[in-house]
């Protein structure tokens, strides 16, 4: 028997030609971003040598790129992108930490979401994606779950630094009965092109880490999402 995709969509209209005010960031602390990046991606370079096909190392990766590219981009759409770019390094910096100790705490974590990464096959690039488990996951268990992936609205100040902060950490409001998969989508473009590969690849990521039953696959869409 094939496979049964459910889809959910909402559709609402979506805003084009916005334009965003840029925070002003002070040479101090780009200074002190510069320092913390020179010293996790170096770890990041030793954890891929150490452990090349450990898809962990990319758990860590997705925070330093993060901070690389809002910086180098200069994407500080509001002030609190300051203050997530700083958290960003902060988490990538533990992550590295403790998976150069054979740890990785921020795996299995249930009620609350986590930001995981992967490796693109399409140009070799990291993605976040973000994965809710139920209070009721056992890691031990072989019990497959449903899952449902949720496609984002367009969000003109989105970004990974944005996207990341939005999700690490958030806790469940209710008890559910299935497995989450919010997807990053490369940020707005319809879920076209690169978008579109992000969603089956955050899948296949998913499914190669947690039990899915691929019977139970619900797509769910918010505005853009929708049309995605």
């Amino acid at each position: 028997m094939l496979p049964r995709l459910l889809v959910w969509t909402l559709l609402l209209p979506i805003a084009t030609g916005s334009v965003f005010a840029v925070e002003t960031v002070d040479d101090a602390t780009r200074a002190t971003w510069t320092k913390s990046l020179g010293e996790l991606q170096p770890q990041i370079s030793a954890l891929r040598t150490k452990l090349p096909e450990d898809p962990r190392v990319a758990d860590v990766a997705v925070w330093a790129k993060a901070a690389d590219w809002i910086a180098r981009h200069n994407e500080f759409h509001k002030p609190d992108y300051l203050k997530w770019t700083t958290e960003a390094l902060q988490h990538g910096q533990q992550r590295a930490t403790d998976l150069a100790n054979r740890q990785s705490a921020w795996m299995n974590r249930v009620g609350q979401t986590t930001v995981l990464g992967y490796v693109s096959d399409l140009d070799g690039s990291v993605q976040p994606y973000a994965v809710t488990l139920p209070k009721t996951f056992d890691p031990q268990s072989r019990d497959k779950w449903p899952l449902h992936l949720v496609l984002h609205g367009r969000g003109d100040t989105l970004n990974e630094v944005s996207f990341l902060h939005q999700h690490e950490g958030k806790p469940l409001k209710n008890d559910v009965a299935w497995i989450q998969l919010d997807v990053f989508g490369r940020t707005n473009n319809a879920y076209r092109w690169a978008g579109e590969a992000d969603v089956f690849e955050a899948l296949a990521a998913v499914k190669r880490r947690f039990p899915i039953d691929d019977r139970r696959i619900t797509l769910w869409g918010f505005s853009m999402g929708g049309a995605g």
